[in-house]
């Protein structure tokens, strides 16, 4: 398998990004504040908040006292911004083409959850509970990427017990298209964070030199596919991640996005309409998410990348545990805990600082 360990690619001038530098509508939080968002001590993940263990119905989500409901046919960008104008998150259509014989997004969209579904139903293959029913929901999935933290001494790649299934859907173009889409839009709408991340990827990745990270045009360190049939997810946080990420997910299948699948943001209170080929970026180690159910009969496939929040700790801490560190030391490298965490929402930017904000790419 291939090491992929070249320097994260910071240029923001791709006609991918230059689609979706903008909104066509913009959702303004009117009683949440980016100073809201819930960090754990140290800046690092975020809080860890029990996950929901079935999925919610429309009907009951609209019941709920202050839910919005967000209309959105895939057609155009959404922006969800707190009421100083600082960026939360983001909806957004697929890139154009890259020339005239590339094929439609649409058809990348479809290729890649053709692909999920055809590696889920391998005869040879057999999947653990565990990798049909876990925390997020009862779906198929697989990840492969870098990881730390629980009982690891140092970072590390996932073990694969799919080997295969993984290695083509790292093959796959339509996949590899949609990793890249996903990565211009955390560059492009979070930069001062992408900018983060991508200094402290090349850091691990240089001294680490057998980490695979699985994707060299992304800054991402993981990725996992949600390989149906009903890939929808239960209200939960990733809070192991890292605060600073804005994690990406893109949507496939065949369903009616006006009754399921819908992108619920609870700590937002709202409800989005989250059709096919559309990708989502959040902070999912710190915010609430998940969909609501899909119709029988109906498909949806999910592809998700995200970072370790455990992994920049382990940067800041110059490669060691925190045990090998002294109180001093420590004390030292990591700061603050209140400053470390206003450090990290200071980061969010605003729409109109945005385009200054890029500069920190170039």
């Amino acid at each position: 398998m291939a090491k992929h360990s070249a320097r994260v690619n910071r240029k923001t001038k791709s006609q991918i990004s230059k689609r979706n530098s903008g909104y066509g509508a913009v959702i303004v939080l009117t009683d949440f504040k980016v100073a809201d968002i819930s960090i754990a001590p140290g800046g690092d993940i975020g809080c860890h908040r029990p996950a929901e263990k079935s999925l919610p119905t429309l009907a009951s989500l609209m019941s709920r006292p202050g839910y919005r409901y967000i209309p959105n046919d895939g057609s155009t960008s959404l922006g969800v911004v707190d009421p100083d104008g600082t960026l939360l998150a983001g909806i957004f259509t697929g890139p154009a083409p890259r020339n005239a014989s590339s094929p439609s997004w649409d058809t990348a969209i479809e290729d890649m959850s053709s692909l999920m579904e055809r590696l889920r139903r391998e005869e040879d293959v057999s999947f653990l509970r565990g990798e049909t029913h876990h925390r997020r929901g009862n779906y198929t999935l697989v990840s492969s990427g870098i990881t730390h933290g629980n009982g690891r001494k140092i970072p590390g790649n996932l073990r694969e017990r799919h080997p295969a299934i993984v290695e083509e859907l790292k093959n796959s173009e339509a996949v590899r298209r949609v990793v890249g889409h996903q990565d211009a839009l955390f560059r492009y709408n979070a930069p001062k964070l992408y900018a983060h991340c991508a200094d402290q990827v090349d850091e691990l990745l240089a001294h680490h030199q057998d980490l695979q990270r699985p994707f060299s045009h992304s800054v991402y360190t993981t990725f996992t596919a949600n390989m149906g049939p009903a890939s929808s997810t239960f209200k939960h946080v990733d809070s192991q991640n890292d605060a600073h990420v804005w994690c990406a997910i893109t949507n496939g299948g065949h369903f009616d996005f006006r009754k399921g699948a819908h992108l619920v943001l609870y700590d937002f209170k709202l409800i989005i309409e989250f059709p096919p080929g559309c990708t989502a970026i959040l902070p999912s180690a710190t915010v609430s998410h998940g969909n609501t159910a899909i119709g029988p009969g109906e498909t949806r496939y999910s592809l998700t990348q995200y970072i370790n929040g455990a992994l920049f700790r382990w940067v800041r801490h110059g490669f060691r545990p925190a045990s090998g560190l002294t109180r001093n030391d420590r004390a030292e490298r990591d700061g603050d805990a209140e400053d470390r965490c206003a450090k990290v929402l200071g980061m969010f930017s605003k729409t109109d600082e945005i385009l200054l904000d890029r500069e920190c790419l170039l």
